[in-house]
């Protein structure tokens, strides 16, 4: 996986698994795992079982919610041309690799 995809990954991830921590210890420590039921009938016997089903459906509710964030908070032009994003991006980088105007040459730190 490219480093910028690992990034993007984590950024998504992370904060979701922050939020399903948080959301799992305020849940499950106002509401008794066992008391929870489905059409009148309880969810499971273990108290663990049922913790981890939470702590899932937090993290995945948290991931929708930072990928959706991040999807916004690019530009159409991002979302619509990722190709040409990725080559200005890159551009970007290789520029600020060039070193500062010296002896009237530039030098590349690689």
């Amino acid at each position: 996986m490219s480093s910028n995809l690992t990034q993007r990954v984590a950024s998504v991830l992370w904060p979701a698994f922050m939020v399903a921590a948080a959301a799992e210890l305020v849940f499950f420590g106002l509401v008794d795992p066992l008391d929870l039921s489905v059409y009148g009938a309880p969810i499971g016997e273990d108290r663990m079982h049922i913790y981890s089903l939470g702590f899932l459906f937090f993290w995945a509710l948290g991931t929708a919610v930072s990928a959706i964030t991040g999807l916004l908070h690019k530009t159409s032009f991002e979302v619509n041309h990722p190709a040409v994003t990725t080559v200005r991006t890159t551009r970007a980088i290789y520029r600020a690799k060039v070193s500062r105007h010296a002896g009237g040459r530039h030098a590349v730190h690689m």
